[in-house]
């Protein structure tokens, strides 16, 4: 199923990310907002896109088809976009096996909180 879009996609959709939907509901409490985005037990998961270009998305497996006004969404799927380290706290520990002087420059490290 390709799914087209009037305006450019979101840079963040890639390959692998869930696509979702939450149908068109009459009572949002919200005037203007045709969508219960602040109930996300009616998102329909549509699945796992496989294809992404500037105006389009493609789904293979369908899980739920939308219909054409649907409010498309997507996320990431956890098992690909995961940091090396986990946490809120790190622990290292250096070793210099050298026995004249050095200086340590710079130390950097690539982690991604796990929670909040």
């Amino acid at each position: 199923m390709i799914i087209n879009f009037q305006e450019p996609l979101n840079v963040s959709v890639q390959v692998g990310d869930i696509a979702w939907y939450l149908p068109i509901t009459s009572n949002v409490g919200v005037p203007g907002n045709t969508y219960n985005t602040a109930n996300m037990d009616d998102a329909m998961e549509i699945g796992v896109i496989d294809q992404v270009t500037t105006y389009t998305i493609s789904v293979t497996n369908v899980v739920n088809p939308p219909l054409q006004g649907f409010f498309i969404m997507f996320s990431k799927n956890d098992e690909v976009n995961k940091g090396d380290l986990l946490g809120y706290y790190a622990k290292i520990k250096m070793v210099n096996g050298r026995t004249d002087k050095i200086e340590l420059f710079a130390v950097g490290s690539e982690t991604v909180q796990s929670s909040k």
